[in-house]
């Protein structure tokens, strides 16, 4: 599938960026191509390369596809283990922890979930199932006026409802746009979700592993 080189590039760190953190001008850390490389098991020349490609490489994407769905399980971990910690530290008996990982079900049951994907493309994810039907449902719903909601959005939320709002951004397959916003308002997705509860960080983890 023929892509252009900036939509790949941007990707691909974004990618990084989770991963390994973001300098101040919004790009990942330095030393992430390497990084990157010797988490997928590959060369950093070849992450070099395929930042130049204007189509999909699909073995490549592969690796790449993989770790992300990786990083996401590690976040969603961390995020659990921190509710732990953040109960045990405010001496309140500790809820047993889940032993699946969160589904789609989590994400439309969070009220800040259903309201975001509401306000910023007007559909009820009320009657969808899973996350297969949920992606066909968003897809080609994003034009200008909902770019401009959702920069509106952005610079106008509480904590959580910002992190609510950039993980749906994510679901959508608009990381680009999450990315902008946070590079317009300054304000780090990260840093957001890890203050973040109830089911404001609900929906945030169930974003962060996608599965049904």
């Amino acid at each position: 599938m023929k892509t252009t080189q900036n939509t790949r590039r941007q990707r691909i760190e974004a990618l990084a960026a989770i991963a390994f953190g973001r300098a101040e001008d919004g790009r990942p850390e330095k030393g992430w191509q390497r990084k990157l490389a010797r988490a997928i098991g590959a060369a950093s020349s070849t992450i070099t390369a395929t930042l130049d490609l204007d189509h999909d490489s699909p073995p490549m994407d592969r690796k790449l596809a993989a770790y992300a769905r990786e990083l996401r399980t590690t976040i969603a971990d961390s995020m659990a283990e921190l509710e732990r910690l953040e109960i045990e530290f405010g001496d309140t008996p500790i809820e047993p922890r889940r032993n699946t990982l969160m589904t789609f079900e989590d994400f439309k049951s969070s009220a800040p979930a259903r309201d975001t994907v509401r306000a910023l493309i007007g559909l009820d994810i009320e009657p969808i199932k899973n996350w297969r039907d949920y992606v066909n449902a968003v897809a080609g719903r994003v034009d200008n006026a909902v770019i401009a909601k959702a920069r509106d959005m952005g610079s106008a939320t509480s904590t959580g409802e910002y992190a609510v709002l950039l993980a749906t951004l994510f679901s959508m397959d608009y990381v680009w746009l999450a990315k902008e916003i946070e590079k317009q308002t300054g304000r780090s997705f990260l840093a957001c979700m890890s203050r973040t509860y109830g089911d404001h960080a609900k929906a945030v983890a169930a974003v962060m592993v996608m599965g049904d």
